[in-house]
């Protein structure tokens, strides 16, 4: 029903400070040995300073890369005061498939897990890689990755670098090792590592996202929250979740558009974000409030705080693709700040722009 009503309105109607942004993974345009969801693997362990991978490819199409991933050990937070040795990861043109270097590297690659919002250190999972700027690669052209750990302090330590033994296809590789890091592999030969090159001129565009709008600063003057990190997919599952005094009341409102900078509210200083006319649209049509649900589920990480989720799915039709909609939610409850009238009272949270897409 909440689906329904989320097309049907579309269809009829069709950052502030401190946002964050959570975006889609640009598509793939060709991949190696790539078997989905990381559930098992073996790994190649690349030492401190003294040891090296190196693994050849040859492009299968021309494609535009933004970003590469391959498979390993995550090592966690890689920022101020967290690990000491760094991954560098390079890429190269070759003389061959499996042949020498050529050259200086033709893309430099930032470790993308360098962030709280990767998955948790120790884990097995994609691990991406973005070059500084997006390289272009040459189909039927020979190319190597180049993975090393360094620091000029290095301590004793070992990059995990992983492979499926399942794999379809075996890529030439060389390994130079140390004596912390025993190899588990020969020094030379193939093995399936599995690899994803993306780009955005590799499918439809564009990619979908959402911006939090007022978080934190709404955070230092109510003690209520909406938030989600996934992006908006067409055809896909989409989550959010409310945070706010326990056993208070959430209404979901959201609009076709919004107000970046905000729209000021009587009684407190976190500001509307929706667009007041889609919103009063949306309720002649019995489109508001989208969702609500009592603040019972306990949050771990806020206590005396409860929480609620609502999942929706998004429409599949690509005619929706680009649409900017926005989320934000009135917590009705005796702690509120705004006087609504009759007695109640209530906290509006931060917002959410969302960006369908793929």
């Amino acid at each position: 029903m909440r689906a329904l009503k989320l097309v049907t309105a579309i269809s009829i109607i069709a950052g502030m400070g401190a946002s964050q942004i959570y975006t889609s993974p640009p598509p793939i345009c060709f991949a190696f040995n790539d078997t989905g969801a990381v559930t098992s693997t073996s790994m190649v362990p690349v030492e401190c300073v003294v040891g090296a991978l190196t693994v050849h490819f040859t492009a299968p199409a021309s494609a535009v890369v933004e970003r590469i991933d391959l498979t390993g050990l995550v090592l966690g937070y890689l920022g101020p005061g967290g690990l000491t040795s760094i991954p560098t990861y390079e890429l190269y043109a070759t003389s061959s498939l499996g042949g020498s270097l050529l050259g200086a590297a033709i893309a430099s690659l930032n470790d993308g897990w360098n962030s709280v919002l990767g998955p948790a250190a120790g884990t097995w999972d994609w691990i991406r890689l973005v070059p500084t700027t997006p390289v272009s690669l040459t189909g039927s052209t020979t190319y190597a990755l180049l993975v090393r750990l360094l620091q000029p302090a290095c301590y004793p330590s070992c990059l995990y670098v992983g492979f499926d033994p399942a794999g379809a296809q075996p890529l030439p590789y060389q390994l130079t090792s140390g004596s912390i890091c025993p190899a588990a592999v020969p020094a030379s030969g193939q093995l399936p590592f599995a690899l994803r090159f993306r780009g955005t001129s590799c499918g439809p565009g564009p990619l979908a996202n959402v911006t939090l709008l007022g978080n934190p600063p709404c955070l230092s003057v109510s003690p209520t929250n909406i938030y989600s990190t996934l992006p908006p997919v067409l055809g896909s599952a989409w989550f959010v979740s409310a945070l706010g005094p326990y056993n208070e009341t959430a209404y979901l409102f959201w609009s076709v558009g919004v107000i970046p900078a905000g729209l000021p509210i009587p009684g407190t200083a976190c500001p509307l974000y929706l667009d007041p006319s889609s919103v009063q649209a949306l309720s002649l049509l019995g489109a508001e409030p989208l969702a609500s649900g009592t603040l019972s589920a306990p949050s771990s990480n806020h206590p005396g705080l409860g929480s609620a989720i609502w999942g929706f799915t998004v429409p599949a039709s690509p005619a929706f693709a680009g649409a900017i909609l926005g989320a934000q939610a009135l917590v009705v409850g005796p702690s509120g700040s705004i006087p609504l009238g009759g007695g109640a009272f209530g906290w509006v949270t931060n917002a959410l722009r969302l960006t369908l897409g793929y």
